[in-house]
């Protein structure tokens, strides 16, 4: 089953990057700020750094031992830098080979994001940064594109949701909402002295064709949550130091180190 939805993953990607619409986001000078910042911090010339859901390769400029790896072996071709053909959660390199890895709004379209977070940290040495930013909280709704879609192409039902969207978008992204839950989430960690697996929502992406960001995804993550799996697995950061500050975690990107 998981071997068909990879295939049907990589069908879809390769499609898209063949296009020259899809993962063109105009956010890649602040990314690659970011990754410059991190790098200033570990030895910028000696770092090897690896990205994991390159697409077109808009950060490789950022390091200079800058490795790509993509599940499309199409986005390969925008690649000047070394470029890898291969799924996240079976990294094709060594255990700790990499001072940094870095992944921008991948987890959420992964079909098995915890099995990617844990090849992350196995090729991630000891003492390396990890910086990554998800897409987090996808609308269940998102992949039935009802935000583009008119009115005369949908059923009765999806012409309900799509009515409704201003106000369900609304309390999705209320954190009166989200907070308790992660509370929840805390003292459930506290109590039991681990974490076994990355809680999120599975959800059907749509892999016919791209109606709008996100309705590909295959998961809805909340950034606690994977920021507390990080740190039950002893990944540190002054953000996630305490259960106030994780319960209280902006959205953004997590930048963690590796114990």
């Amino acid at each position: 089953m998981q071997e068909k939805l990879f295939q049907n993953a990589k069908n879809f990607y390769d499609g898209q990057f063949r296009e020259k619409v899809y993962a063109t986001g105009a956010d890649q000078e602040i990314r690659r700020a970011e990754v410059k910042s991190q790098l200033e911090q570990i030895g910028w010339e000696e770092a090897r750094v690896l990205e994991v859901g390159c697409g077109r390769g808009q950060l490789q400029d950022a390091a200079p031992g800058y490795i790509g790896c993509d599940i499309s072996r199409e986005s390969g071709r925008y690649l000047t830098k070394p470029f890898v053909c291969g799924v996240a959660e079976a990294l094709p390199f060594a255990d700790q080979s990499f001072d940094m890895v870095m992944s921008f709004t991948v987890l959420e379209h992964l079909v098995c994001p915890e099995t990617a977070l844990t090849e992350i940290s196995r090729v991630l040495k000891k003492g390396g940064r990890l910086l990554l930013l998800a897409a987090w909280r996808v609308p269940p709704w998102r992949s039935l594109g009802l935000e583009v879609r008119n009115y005369e192409d949908l059923g009765v039902r999806e012409k309900i949701l799509k009515f409704c969207l201003p106000l369900f978008n609304l309390l999705w992204m209320k954190a009166i909402f989200r907070v308790p839950l992660r509370a929840l989430r805390e003292l459930r960690f506290h109590a039991l002295k681990k974490i076994d697996c990355l809680p999120y929502t599975r959800m059907v992406p749509n892999w016919e064709c791209f109606l709008l960001p996100d309705s590909d995804a295959t998961a809805s993550i909340d950034n606690h949550a994977c920021a507390l799996w990080l740190y039950a697995r002893g990944f540190q950061s002054p953000a996630v130091k305490t259960s106030l500050r994780r319960i209280l975690l902006p959205c953004g990107p997590l930048m963690m180190t590796k114990a």
